[in-house]
């Protein structure tokens, strides 16, 4: 029985041929361990590309995007005026614009520093209004405006506590929460469209009848970079003193500028 079994073994071992790789074979160089290293870093770079590909596609909307190009114009138009549009430093947006000055108080240690390129202040964080008090003077009042539109501290704590909204009036108006950008546009139209009464067709009138200044009298009770116009219809300062009031003008260029901007 041993005898048979030693002859088979014998036998296959004799007629069994030896094993050829096929053409496109690459024989292995590298160590195991090295080639599932890099494979498995290889996948996750692919994954990676795949996730923050998928990222880019995802259109993050804001309240701004949800308005017609005559509102998105005319809020630019004020943060131009307001000479908080276009912050001269890389990072920092429009809505973190503290008033041009020197800082005399910052109590809750909301000062990110001052633009070099261009007079003005920003703050950080977007938890609540910044409350930093700024001088242009060492003569003059000190300024709490801050954010795109230069919300001043007693403004902003105003409109939060502000009640009187809903079917009823007396439902809370759900403003500033915070003073994340969102929330900056959002009380700015609240302020333009329901306290004011700049409406939509108001805007579109203006625009074709090339004529901005109703626009601008009604508005420049609340932000004091719009001029406001005497009977002889100049264009002035609303408040007495003031020296930075806008032309009508520039600011009709503006708003056209950024309405034909947003149409497109």
């Amino acid at each position: 029985m041993k005898r048979s079994l030693v002859s088979v073994v014998l036998a296959l071992s004799c007629n069994t041929q030896p094993y050829t790789p096929p053409p496109d074979y690459i024989p292995l160089t590298e160590k195991p361990e090295s080639f599932l290293e890099e494979a498995v870093t290889q996948q996750k770079n692919v994954s990676q590309n795949a996730i923050t590909e998928e990222l880019t596609k995802i259109n993050v909307k804001t309240y701004f995007d949800s308005l017609s190009p005559e509102y998105k114009a005319l809020l630019d138009t004020i943060s131009w005026a307001e000479y908080t549009l276009e912050p001269c430093l890389d990072g920092i947006s429009p809505y973190q614009v503290l008033v041009a000055g020197e800082v005399v108080e910052d109590k809750h240690n909301r000062y990110g520093g001052k633009f070099e390129k261009c007079p003005g202040n920003y703050f950080i964080g977007f938890g609540d209004h910044p409350r930093i008090k700024v001088k242009w003077h060492n003569r003059a009042k000190p300024s709490t405006a801050a954010g795109k539109y230069q919300w001043m501290e007693r403004t902003f704590d105003g409109l939060r506590r502000l009640q009187n909204c809903g079917p009823n009036k007396d439902e809370d108006c759900g403003l500033f929460k915070d003073i994340t950008p969102d929330s900056q546009d959002e009380a700015c139209m609240f302020v333009i469209e329901k306290q004011i009464g700049v409406t939509q067709e108001m805007l579109e009138k203006a625009i074709q009848k090339s004529d901005f200044k109703p626009v601008w009298k009604k508005l420049a009770r609340t932000w004091a970079s719009l001029p406001y116009y005497n009977l002889r219809g100049k264009g002035i300062g609303k408040y007495r003193r003031q020296r930075n009031t806008r032309s009508f003008e520039k600011l009709h260029e503006k708003y056209m500028e950024k309405y034909e901007f947003y149409k497109s």
